[in-house]
Formats: structure tokens, C-alpha cells, sequence
């Protein structure tokens, strides 16, 4: 008779936890998503210094994910490593996230002195704290990679939840509370409880694993410089921040950009709550066999064969967008999502895998530091979506007041937002190929077995 495997989680505790990741998704993808046409066509700021400012604001983040990551790893505190974490930030991210709606109406730099600072404290600092104890507490409550994979499924079907709230009812509620300023503020708001309420029902429901079954013994803690070390000396960690900050890139840039292209070239931006809607819903087939597709494939083959899928109906949508009556287009953008639905599954076990991967070379837990690369990834590659939306709408001189916009500010709009998607997972695909984490602990585990092996046959 088979022995049954462990079972650290209990079926409810995998929806408590992902109700985290769809609190944090409630602000942080309603930032993304809507910050820029609020301070465009609500505020009338200029998009190109909004967008800039974001990308510089990036710039810390890069900094405070790896020491936050550093703090992470050498915390103690009977609560936990991580849970301490999102108790303490819940709260602050979703105040942060909020007084960013209420920027002064005032001439001058003051909008955008005032928007920085809390873009800055609600990024480098609050989201830091939260996301990348989110993402460390999944290593810390269950050493099963299954439950890990069902974590990462149950998790993103309450974010796609929490992405069809934001997509298909905030433009809805805000003309229903009158269109203004005022209504952007109202929604923001009850966004942002709810964001906090779902980080603090996730952190109060679960309990860290103790130290001595995750296999982390009290030891003498890390240097900053020793710990640097360990993670610049693991070569899947570089990829894994490229593969994050892609993605978020690509994700963030299709949503942004489809907002702008309905208002645009579809002249109509009620379509982008359809679009995005809708379209979320056809990733949850791509989420329901995520597990099947790597359990057959392997992480690494499933990712490289997914992204490539996603990059040739990307390129399919471009003739199909010429075609009459946009049905074509349409059918091509909603399947697309299926694959990125599998992509946003299959990228659970990765940051796991390269964390172990660093306690196979070092003999030192690092998973603080490790898991700040999909932080890292996220919030740059928002940063310069973002960015790039500010810029583009620059480019192709945007003018906010106007119900139609020139052919060339149309044809502006469409190659961007076709091409950069393009770009994006060409460089997915790329990164990775470059990530195949299952290969590197196989090749590690058993050069470690050879010299255990070896050290055998000396003693003998």
C-alpha cells in the first residue's frame, strides 16, 4: 500500500492565500490600468511626464526589493518569516494607493511631486513589503510542489476575479457616480479596502512551516554582502527577474494599450471593459490545465512552447485587424488568452525551483532574496509599461479633448499596439529558454550525489 503524501494545506487555506494575491491585485492593477487616463483625460496632466516618473520611481524599487529581500531572510518573529510582513503593510499599501487619486488640483510641478512621492512610497515601499512576503510565504507553508501548483491555480482564478472587478466595473461605476473626479476617488476607495481586508484575511488564516521541517535550522545570520553572493552566484536568477519583468511588461502593456486602441482606432472605450473582460475568462481554460500541461511537459517545455503560441496568433491579429466588421481580430484576441492563462499558472514553480537551487549550492536560505525577483519583475516591468503607454501617447500626439483623433495618431496607436506585444514575448520566449530550472537541480543534485560519493569511498 502506497504511503499518502503529507498534506500541509487544507482545501479553504488555498483560497484565503490566493485572496492576497487578488488584494494586492485590486490596488496594484487598478494603478496600472487606470492611473494614466485618469491623470490625462480627468486631471489634464501630461502623460509623458506621468509615465517618466513612474519609470524613475522603478528605479528604487530595484533598490528596495533586494534589501527587503535581505530583511526577509534574516527575520525572526513567532508569527513567521513572512506573515509579520503582510500584517504590517496591508493596511499602509491600500492608504498609499488611494491618496494617489487625490492629487492637487494645482499648476505648476505640484501634481507631479505630489503624484511621485506616492507612487514611490506605495512601489518601493508598501508593495515591496507586501508582494514579496506574499511570494515568500508560498515557500514557507507547504513543501508540496503539487500544493504549490494548486496554489498558484486557485490563486489566479480570484485574481482573474479581482482583474474582471477592475476591468469590467470600474469605468461602468465611475460614469454611474457622474464621471468625475470625485467618482474616480469613490472607487479607488472601496478598491483599496477591499485590497487591504483580502492581505489580512491571507497573512490571519495560515501558519509558516517550522524551521526544522522546511529544513532552515537557526544558524548565524547572512552578511549583506555574503547573501549578494548567493543569489549572483545562482545563474537562473537573472532570468527569472527578465522572465518577470517581460511578462509584466507584455500583460500590462496588451491591457494599457487595448484601452487606448479602443478609444482610438475602435472609438469606443466601453469595448475595453468587454475586451478585457471577457477575455479574462478565457484564460481560466488555460489555468485549468496548467497543472496537466506541466505535470506532462515539465515547467520549462510548457513555458518556451506556450509563449511561442501567444507570439503566433499576436502576429495573426495584425491581418486580422484589416479584415471587415473586426470579428476576425477579436476571436484571435480572446484566444490568446488561453495560452497566457497556462503562462500565468506555470510560473509558480519557478521562483521554488530557483530558491532551491541556491540551498543546493550554498547551504544557506535565501528565499527572501530569491522571490524579490518576481517583485522586481513586476513593478519594473509595470514601471515601464506604464512608461511606455505615457510615451506612446506623446508620440503619436494624443489629444485628450478630442472625440476623433488624426489618421496618423490612429496608425500610431496600432503599430504599438501590435508591435510591442511582439517584441515582449520574443524576448519571453528567449528568456525562457535560458530558465530551465528542472534541468539545473537535476545536473546540481547529482554532482552533489557524485562528490557525497566520492567523500564515501575516501572515509572508507
Amino acid at each position: 500500500m502506497m504511503k499518502e503524501k503529507k498534506r500541509y494545506l487544507k482545501t479553504w487555506q488555498y483560497f484565503t492565500v490566493g485572496a492576497g494575491n487578488a488584494g494586492m491585485v485590486l490596488t496594484a492593477n487598478f494603478i496600472t490600468n487606470f492611473y494614466i487616463l485618469f491623470t490625462t483625460d480627468y486631471m489634464g496632466l501630461n502623460s509623458v511626464w506621468i509615465g517618466t516618473l513612474m519609470l524613475v520611481a522603478k528605479l528604487f524599487d530595484g533598490v528596495t526589493d533586494l534589501i527587503f529581500g535581505f530583511i526577509l531572510d534574516r527575520g525572526k518573529n513567532k508569527r513567521g518569516k513572512a506573515r509579520p510582513w503582510i500584517f504590517r503593510s496591508a493596511v499602509p499599501l491600500s492608504i498609499s494607493a488611494i491618496l494617489m487619486f487625490f492629487v492637487p488640483d494645482a499648476g505648476g510641478v505640484v501634481p507631479y511631486v505630489y503624484f511621485f512621492i506616492f507612487y514611490t512610497l506605495y512601489n518601493a515601499v508598501f508593495y515591496t513589503a507586501a508582494n514579496l512576503s506574499y511570494n515568500t510565504l508560498s515557500a514557507l507553508v507547504t513543501k508540496s510542489d503539487s500544493e504549490r501548483v494548486t496554489m498558484g491555480v486557485v490563486s489566479y482564478f480570484l485574481v482573474v476575479a479581482a482583474n474582471l472587478a477592475i476591468t469590467g466595473g470600474t469605468l461602468g461605476a465611475v460614469n454611474a457616480l457622474g464621471g468625475t473626479v470625485a467618482a474616480w476617488r469613490t472607487v479607488v476607495t472601496i478598491f483599496g479596502v477591499a485590497g487591504a481586508a483580502l492581505l489580512l484575511l491571507c497573512a490571519g488564516t495560515v501558519k509558516e512551516l517550522p524551521m526544522e521541517e522546511t529544513g532552515e535550522q537557526a544558524k548565524e545570520q547572512l552578511a549583506v554582502k555574503e547573501g549578494f553572493r548567493i543569489v549572483a552566484k545562482n545563474p537562473y536568477y537573472f532570468w527569472c527577474i527578465i522572465v518577470n519583468i517581460v511578462m509584466a511588461v507584455a500583460l500590462a502593456a496588451l491591457s494599457n494599450l487595448t484601452l487606448y486602441y479602443c478609444k482610438i482606432n475602435l472609438h469606443d472605450l466601453d469595448l475595453y471593459s468587454v475586451l478585457n473582460g471577457v477575455g479574462i475568462l478565457f484564460m481560466i481554460p488555460g489555468l485549468l490545465i496548467a497543472p496537466t500541461l506541466v505535470a506532462k511537459l515539465g515547467a520549462w517545455k510548457c513555458n518556451v512552447y506556450t509563449s511561442v503560441f501567444v507570439l503566433v496568433v499576436t502576429i495573426m491579429c495584425i491581418p486580422a485587424s484589416m479584415l471587415s466588421g473586426g470579428v476576425p481580430f477579436m476571436v484571435l484576441y480572446l484566444v490568446r488568452n488561453i495560452p497566457c492563462g497556462v503562462l500565468a499558472a506555470s510560473l509558480a514553480p519557478i521562483g521554488p525551483g530557483v530558491a532551491e537551487y541556491s540551498y543546493l549550492q550554498s547551504g544557506h536560505h535565501v528565499e527572501g532574496m530569491i522571490f524579490s525577483s518576481s517583485s522586481i519583475g513586476f513593478k519594473i516591468g509595470s514601471g515601464i509599461s506604464a512608461g511606455m503607454v505615457g510615451w506612446v501617447l506623446g508620440a503619436i500626439h494624443y489629444d485628450y479633448t478630442a472625440e476623433i483623433q488624426s489618421a496618423a495618431t490612429e496608425m500610431g496607436m496600432a503599430l504599438a499596439f501590435f508591435g510591442i506585444p511582439i517584441v515582449m514575448f520574443a524576448v519571453c520566449i528567449l528568456a525562457f529558454y535560458n530558465l530551465n530550472v528542472e534541468k539545473g537541480l537535476e545536473k546540481l543534485q547529482k554532482q552533489l550525489e557524485g562528490e557525497m560519493n566520492n567523500e564515501d569511498r575516501q572515509n572508507q
